[in-house]
């Protein structure tokens, strides 16, 4: 990025080059990405450098039951350790530095931040309630004011270590963390757990959310740059509650940490999401997100749904020069298996951005093309295949050959990446109804003019449920 000019002499030396930005036209994100993107390695380390394998607690617990709103208070202890792991970009960029055989960044653009998961170890069952973050009184609980704490405070000293360096990096500058909007006002109070230490010229907080769905530990920065100014996160440390979901809370019997992937870099181990969840999720979010498309900010904000196609893509390509390394037969790669109708009707192309002679034409592709691409990989999971193909038997070409299948494959990463915008696939699309009738053939990728769409009523955060799930009511 031409904005980066060579640190001072001592500062923290640059991991690694930024990669052209292809698909973010946010110019606040550009420079922001520019600046802490190369040393976005020192920043997971202060992460993966938490001994969380130490951490312990024996003390008092308050344990409620809303149904009778009653509070009693018992001695506890954990078993087992917390759990990280790195989610959303994150995960990716780990995995585009473990396979170097498919470049992540022809598909998107680097990521702007560390998102980090962090599960509560497990403890002590009470018959009488379950721990919550508040107690009946609105004020943080003993166990969560312990672990959010010794967290917060591991952060701090890991960043503490790198002051120094971080310190002379360019266009970094000193600021109030009032100046931070991201923080709910009236949340900036101890009894919800509130805290916040400068390290040099940056800020380690950490705060309830707005919907009280999670707890955050943030490592926040400012950077001003040719009349650009941001404050941003580097890192983002969630905490799910059971404020949101009762199956969060560490006391449960039910209470489980999530499955996660591990992965070796330079003898160096990394959690990340697992490979199921890192596809559901993507696709969840596009479905909630894709609706930015034709709206007047979509420049500004259309990274955030061009990610979750392209990662998408990224991914399936990934597992495809990778097959040994991945359990195919166990992952959702056909995820329109079990959805409603509903969600396959939003589903029936992919929304993208293509580059063509130096102009971002917004193309949607047949989501139908882009599976077939992928068929030999997903018919590896008998299952899912053969049941979805009993209500949808024109979905998936039939081959004679796998080199049949191959040669879609090819064709859509040609499609993708020759700068063409126009070229018929002959496939199906959902429009087309099975019963013996010829199909026509389609355009896979087509220029759309979008209209704006109406405002989209997004639905809140589960509630709170009242009584605690069994392992068999599961």
């Amino acid at each position: 990025m031409n904005r980066l000019k060579k640190l001072q002499k001592g500062g923290l030396e640059p991991l690694i080059k930024v990669p052209n930005f292809k698909y973010t036209f946010n110019e606040k994100r550009k420079v922001f990405i520019g600046y802490i993107y190369p040393y976005a390695d020192y920043f997971i380390n202060c992460v993966t450098s938490i001994p969380f394998s130490s951490y312990f607690y024996n003390a008092n617990c308050e344990y409620i039951d809303f149904e009778d709103k009653k509070q009693i208070v018992s001695q506890c202890h954990n078993s087992g350790a917390p759990l990280y792991f790195f989610t959303g970009g994150t995960a990716y960029e780990l995995l585009n530095k473990k396979f170097k055989n498919v470049n992540m960044y022809n598909y998107c653009d680097a990521t702007g931040d560390i998102d980090v998961a962090l599960y509560p170890p497990k403890i002590s069952y009470n018959p009488n309630g379950d721990v919550f973050f508040l107690n009946i009184d609105g004020k943080i609980s003993s166990f969560y004011s312990h672990f959010t704490s010794w967290t917060f405070e591991n952060m701090v000293k890991n960043i503490q270590s790198i002051q120094s360096q971080v310190n002379n990096m360019q266009h970094i500058i000193n600021f109030n963390i009032n100046e931070y909007d991201d923080i709910p006002e009236e949340h900036k109070i101890s009894d919800f757990g509130y805290k916040f230490q400068s390290v040099g010229k940056l800020h380690v907080v950490g705060f309830l959310d707005e919907k009280k769905s999670m707890f955050k530990i943030q490592v926040v920065c400012k950077i001003e740059d040719t009349g650009i100014s941001i404050i941003d996160h580097i890192i983002e440390i969630i905490i799910p509650l059971p404020e949101d979901n009762i199956e969060f809370s560490p006391s449960g019997d039910s209470y489980n940490q999530p499955s996660i992937n591990t992965i070796t870099l330079n003898e160096k181990s990394f959690n990340i999401s697992t490979y199921s969840s890192l596809i559901n999720d993507n696709i969840n979010a596009y479905i909630e997100r894709k609706n930015v498309y034709g709206k007047p900010n979509e420049r500004e904000v259309i990274h955030k749904s061009i990610n979750h196609i392209a990662r998408l893509f990224y991914l399936y390509e990934l597992i495809y020069q990778n097959q040994t390394s991945f359990p195919i037969d166990k992952l959702p790669l056909l995820f329109l298996f079990g959805m409603k109708n509903s969600q396959k009707t939003q589903l029936q192309n992919l929304y993208y951005y293509k580059i063509v002679e130096g102009i971002f034409n917004t193309i949607q592709i047949d989501t139908r093309f882009f599976l077939n691409a992928y068929s030999e990989l997903i018919m590896q999971n008998q299952y899912m295949y053969n049941n979805f193909k009993r209500t949808n038997p024109d979905y998936f070409i039939s081959y004679t050959d796998i080199s049949d299948a191959k040669k879609i494959h090819d064709e859509f990463i040609s499609e993708l990446f020759n700068g063409q915008l126009f070229k018929p696939s002959g496939l199906l699309t959902f429009s087309e109804k099975s019963g013996g009738k010829k199909s026509k053939k389609t355009r896979t990728l087509r220029k759309k003019i979008h209209k704006p769409h109406k405002k989209r009523n997004t639905k809140k955060m589960k509630k709170t449920r009242k009584t605690r799930k069994t392992r068999k009511e599961k």
